[in-house]
Formats: structure tokens, C-alpha cells, sequence
């Protein structure tokens, strides 16, 4: 599989790992099939990605949105979040719990 990787970044494209491999590029036809071991599985085509973190990501599809935050509840991001995030902004949710309990979760994200 790392060989079709290098594949890829040999052709121009780039490489996003989330729970797929995401590229930017129409992958060789010897390198895509749904039932050989061994090969990529097309799963999706894409408009747009968003690509915050490791398992925190957003794929707009053409029906369809996929998104993806470890540890917090995705139901309550939107597009708009995963954006601004990209953009150094902070984001903070807030959640109430059935059980009365207040939990506020906040996200910082810094620059390494």
C-alpha cells in the first residue's frame, strides 16, 4: 500500500490521512479496484475537504457530509466551524446534559 502512496505524491497529488486517504488527484486506473486486495477502493468523490486534525475532519460530498471530531460531539459542528478552525479561529460549545450537569467543552488550537 505505501508503494500506491508514493505513487501518488510522484504524480503531483497530496496525501490526507483521516479515517481514508484523501488525495487531489484522479488516481491511476491500476491502482483503483473495489475488490483486489492490495488497491484503493474509490469510496468517494469530493467538493470540498477540511482537514483540521487527526480524526477531525469535514468531506463535502456531492450528496452527502461527512464529518469527523475525536472527541466531541460532531452532530453540533457545522462546516463553518471546521473552517474557522483552519483559520486559527478558537471555537467553544457548550452542552447541557439530561442530567442538568453543564459541560463546556473548549477547543484551542495552536500552531507547532
Amino acid at each position: 500500500m505505501y508503494k500506491n502512496k508514493f505513487e501518488i505524491l510522484k504524480q503531483g497529488g497530496s496525501i490526507y490521512y483521516t479515517d481514508y486517504i484523501v488525495t487531489n488527484i484522479k488516481l491511476p486506473s491500476n491502482l483503483v479496484d473495489n475488490t483486489s486486495l492490495g488497491k484503493f477502493k474509490l469510496e468517494h468523490k469530493l467538493k470540498h475537504g477540511y482537514f483540521v486534525g487527526s480524526k477531525f475532519f469535514c468531506l463535502i460530498l456531492l450528496k452527502k457530509l461527512i464529518k469527523k471530531a475525536k472527541g466531541i460531539m460532531r452532530d453540533r459542528l457545522i462546516v463553518f466551524h471546521y473552517v474557522n478552525l483552519l483559520k486559527g479561529k478558537g471555537l467553544k460549545l457548550t452542552s447541557i446534559l439530561i442530567c442538568g450537569k453543564v459541560n463546556i467543552t473548549y477547543i484551542l488550537i495552536t500552531e507547532r
